[in-house]
């Protein structure tokens, strides 16, 4: 029971920081006016990169290892989540 409830908090908390994330990206999106075309969309480049060395102006949010951070989180409370769904299964 225990590992269950950490698994569900990591899994709801992993979740809540990727969405707050790319929430975060889509409200400054209007406001993007450059970005680099090594990313494929402005939305990842603004999740992705950080401040810009040069002087185009191309400056992201700079949140890509919190978004990598909060995907960790996420797939850790999963698996937890399913290994003690199996092992309750196979209890009974």
């Amino acid at each position: 029971m225990r590992k269950t409830i950490i698994g569900a908090v990591l899994l709801i908390a992993g979740v809540l920081q990727t969405i707050g994330i790319i929430l975060c990206g889509v409200i400054y999106l209007p406001h993007q006016s450059d970005w680099l075309s090594t990313y494929p969309s402005k939305l990842w480049f603004l999740i992705m990169a950080g401040k810009s060395k040069f002087s185009s102006g191309a400056d992201g949010l700079g949140l890509g290892i919190l978004f990598v951070f909060g995907i960790i989180m996420l797939l850790i409370g999963f698996c937890i989540l399913i290994s003690e769904y199996i092992k309750e299964k196979k209890l009974k």
